[in-house]
């Protein structure tokens, strides 16, 4: 077992204490476990009516926001099914969960880092709630409670809102306030993608990671270490390769230069080496940089992590389901046009059907 999986379950281990701890505090329904608490409700009100305006400005975009989320998933849906099955057999949507052993061997599972996908789903549930609630808050709609949940060990968090005055309230309200948690998940994926962008800035790129493939030229020269030089021409990104193998022949013998020494290899009839590239050596751009590397690249990986689970959870719950965000959107959204209720059960029925045609793209592969 890696050392990610031991933090995990030693986090999931830490989580049952504290939860142990605050048990007179607990509600307990079935698998599921509630705790609210108005601890924050006044901080957030204050917070919510002081910037008012920009949270309204925010819900507005929102809206649009949510349209073409789901014009988004149309185009994204329609692609993967007609694209050919792919030989990974993974399916284009699959169930987030915690790289622990056993269950990764699967294609309908997205495993992430078990310590990131503890601190990152947090962060994804209370800016999806709060965005919900500075909204309600920010039109004079109270929330009488939030507070945690787990269902089984999964995270959640939750804020409950007025539902008698969210009901009497006009149509852009509502629409504003049921667009505005995955609004706050795309926040977060925005803010993410440029720490990644910025941490990425702080290296260079210094050769191309590879691995051999039996039987092959480079196989035969025993090529290894990192790819620097092709023929005196320096080689550092994928790009500066790709240039270089365009001019490779049938048999010509070329002078691969690594990290580990100089290599003479004959092409194959192909003209091709036989590696598979892994990706790009990068190199810190100050001795600093370079020596805390490996704590730039974590740093680095929890918010791509971070950035791909916000922009996912916040593209799904817009979707047209009942139960989700979306749902309750386009209901509303459509509920004042003639025929707008059978119109948004078939979006319903069309997005439902999607995303069963996409989970299970790999066992029927089409």
């Amino acid at each position: 077992m890696d050392f990610q999986s031991i933090l995990g379950i030693a986090a999931i281990i830490l989580i049952v204490f504290l939860l142990f701890l605050d048990r007179k505090n607990l509600e307990i329904k079935g698998p599921l476990i509630l705790r609210r608490t108005k601890r924050f409700n006044k901080f957030v009100e204050t917070l919510s009516l002081k910037y008012s305006k920009i949270f309204n400005f925010l819900g507005l975009i929102s809206i649009f926001f949510a349209i073409g989320a789901f014009a988004f998933f149309i185009y994204f849906s329609i692609k993967e099914l007609i694209k050919p099955s792919l030989p990974s057999n993974q399916a284009p949507i699959q169930l987030v969960l915690p790289a622990l052993p056993g269950i990764c061997d699967s294609g309908f599972v997205f495993c992430v880092p078990p310590i990131y996908w503890l601190l990152i789903i947090p962060i994804v549930a209370v800016s999806h709630e709060l965005m919900h609630a500075a909204l309600s808050l920010s039109n004079r709609i109270k929330i009488k409670s939030m507070g945690y949940a787990f269902l089984l060990v999964l995270p959640a968090f939750f804020v409950e809102i007025d539902e008698k005055k969210l009901k009497k309230a006009d149509k852009i309200t509502k629409l504003k306030i049921y667009a505005a948690g995955s609004f706050g998940n795309f926040l977060v994926a925005a803010i993410s993608i440029l720490i990644v962008f910025s941490l990425q800035n702080l290296f260079y790129p210094s050769g191309i990671i590879f691995d051999v493939i039996n039987n092959t030229p480079a196989y035969y020269a025993n090529l290894s270490g990192i790819i620097i030089k092709i023929n005196d021409i320096p080689i550092r990104t994928l790009e500066d390769l790709r240039n270089v193998s365009k001019e490779f022949r049938p048999n010509q013998t070329i002078i691969v230069e690594t990290t580990e020494g100089i290599y003479k290899i004959t092409l194959s009839e192909n003209a091709t080496m036989g590696i598979i590239v892994r990706g790009v050596e990068l190199k810190g751009k100050n001795e600093l940089i370079e020596k805390n590397k490996e704590i730039i690249f974590s740093i680095r990986d929890f918010f791509l992590w971070l950035f791909i689970i916000s922009l996912g959870v916040g593209l799904f719950n817009l979707l047209p389901i009942k139960f989700l965000d979306g749902g309750l959107f386009f209901e509303e959204l459509l509920k004042d046009i003639k025929g707008g209720k059978a119109i948004y059960t078939l979006l319903s029925v069309f997005t439902i059907s999607l995303i069963i045609l996409l989970i299970l793209k790999p066992i029927i592969n089409f």
